[in-house]
């Protein structure tokens, strides 16, 4: 054998040790969080349903996500750019709310989710972001599953993706495309697309809030007739996954929560331009306020009866 393949194989068997040292916490250089080289090929690859990719935690982290308790719903919404990843303001005080936890836990977890972000904007190539973070403890909400595609996160005339993750707790579930699970749900959707479309055009206003809900309920309860078997994947732990929306002219992945038995911490990252991500920010808040105003001509009227 050559000095230089002798070389060769023993170089491999030190980076190999010293990455894994590094998985564990035994000190040397930390293995990155996740690789956004492989984020980069994934959405260059033009594969428009989802994907899994390995996380990468040190031992303190990881310690510090099972140590990291949850007392209550929780929901943080920010949207940024790169260049404010020295510190969300509020987020280190939004994890402190979460439960009761010590401050080193606090202060791990606040690092991990901005390394994170860091990696899936490099992976995207993008500079702007919008970041979605639930904290839940068991809930019954999501026994029966809620299998939906996402509406398009900016313009619907781009093809738009997302990034997601759970920290703690059950991972979300999916439906590989092209399967008879998949084509069974585009015919349940098909049908509730043709109720909504009917409804609106033979009444001429918009639903009101119940209204929509019975038909999410109904239609709901028509997607979880589809069978559990080999059609599904459920997001694993110590992973991340990125997953299409409809936009684009393409059909989103289709996805689920899961059934939350346990404690969780669900995380969205979504990229964008600068502008996507200012627009979006107007028109949730514009969302926000006509949903509440309709909630209180809904009461009005209620009370008039």
């Amino acid at each position: 054998m050559s000095f230089q393949i002798k070389y060769q194989k023993y170089k491999n068997k030190y980076l190999n040790l010293k990455n894994l040292l590094a998985q564990k916490g035994g000190g040397g250089a930390s293995a990155e969080i996740i690789d956004s080289r492989q984020i980069s090929e994934y959405l260059n690859s033009e594969k428009y349903d989802f994907n899994l990719f390995d996380i990468n935690y040190t031992k303190q982290e990881q310690e510090s996500i099972d140590n990291f308790n949850i007392k209550a719903y929780y929901n943080y919404n920010y949207n940024g750019s790169i260049r404010s990843l020295t510190g969300i303001d509020d987020l280190n005080t939004f994890l402190s709310k979460i439960g009761s936890n010590t401050k080193e836990d606090i202060n791990n977890l606040e690092q991990i989710i901005l390394k994170l972000i860091k990696k899936v904007l490099e992976g995207y190539n993008m500079e702007n972001f919008l970041l979605i973070i639930r904290a839940s403890p068991p809930l019954k909400e999501y026994d029966i599953p809620r299998w939906h595609r996402d509406g398009s996160y900016f313009d619907p005339s781009i093809i738009t993706s997302k990034f997601a993750t759970v920290l703690k707790g059950p991972g979300t579930l999916f439906i590989k495309s092209s399967t008879p699970n998949s084509i069974k749900f585009n015919e349940i959707e098909e049908q509730e697309d043709e109720e909504r479309r009917m409804k609106r055009e033979r009444i001429g206003i918009p639903f009101t809030y119940e209204e929509q809900e019975e038909i999410n309920e109904r239609y709901r309860t028509l997607y979880a007739t589809l069978p559990k078997n080999n059609d599904m994947v459920q997001l694993g732990k110590n992973q991340g996954v990125i997953f299409f929306a409809n936009s684009g002219g393409i059909r989103g992945a289709i996805h689920s929560e899961p059934k939350m038995d346990d404690y969780r911490i669900f995380i969205s990252i979504v990229p964008g331009t600068k502008e996507n991500v200012e627009e979006r920010d107007k028109n949730e808040k514009r969302m926000k306020e006509e949903r509440y105003k309709l909630r209180k001509v809904e009461e009005s009227n209620k009370l008039k009866k």
